[in-house]
């Protein structure tokens, strides 16, 4: 048998049947041999009594051998499938940690962008229509009409709710209106704007001020959504 068996397991088995005889403890083993073809089988071997001489010593052990190659192959395929469902439940976290990370920045990114259009609007564009509306006639006016509310219109889809409350707004305030109106908590606020949780409650407190809105009584996020 030690011929045949698997040159991996020839010392472990060999140790495994000394420990039997010099002991005298009986006991099971699982290995590999190696066919006359050059494939590989599982056999597990369990002793079930010694052979001992006449000085009571053991000589050799009896028992029974089984073939458990079938039973060893599918262990080995359900091991393989756990390593890769284990693997596969990885990538898949990892993409979803990924997939966060993109839709905190694309929330930053639009509220960065929101508030950088209105104020824009507010300091580099509007002084000048309120100093032509000032000194323009009647007809100029009705232009500068025209124009401040295609403006409006044209800013539109970056603010979705846009009010004149709203320009009043400090660039910040604006970023953390529109994190409130799409449900961001303090905390996902303070970490998407790379600030303190006091500073956004501060925040919080100014535009509910600049709203007239009772600091306990009315609910910011739904007062947001309804701004038309």
């Amino acid at each position: 048998m030690m011929t045949v068996t698997h040159l991996d397991d020839r010392e472990r088995v060999l140790k495994g049947y000394k420990r039997q005889l010099l002991g005298g403890k009986l006991s099971s083993m699982e290995f590999r041999i190696i066919r006359p073809d050059g494939s590989v089988r599982y056999f597990w071997a369990e002793a079930r009594y010694a052979v001992l001489d006449k000085a009571g010593k053991p000589l050799r052990t009896i028992g029974i051998t089984q073939d458990v190659t079938e039973r060893k192959m599918v262990e080995q395929a359900l091991i393989e499938k756990k390593q890769k469902l284990e693997e596969n439940t990885q990538r898949l976290e990892e993409t979803n940690a990924a997939l966060k990370v993109l839709m905190q920045h694309r929330d930053q990114d639009k509220g960065e962008l929101e508030a950088k259009v209105l104020s824009n609007v507010k300091h580099l564009i509007e002084p000048y229509l309120e100093e032509l509306e000032a000194s323009a006639s009647d007809r100029q006016k009705n232009c500068v009409y025209i124009l401040k509310s295609n403006l409006k219109e044209v800013i539109s889809p970056f603010t979705n709710t846009l009010t004149n409350k709203y320009f009043d707004f400090t660039p910040t305030e604006i970023r953390i209106a529109n994190l409130v109106k799409r449900g961001k908590t303090t905390k996902e606020m303070a970490n998407l704007l790379n600030v303190s949780e006091s500073a956004v409650s501060f925040h919080r407190k100014n535009i509910r001020k600049k709203l007239d809105l009772p600091q306990k009584k009315s609910n910011l996020r739904s007062h947001l959504m309804n701004l038309r």
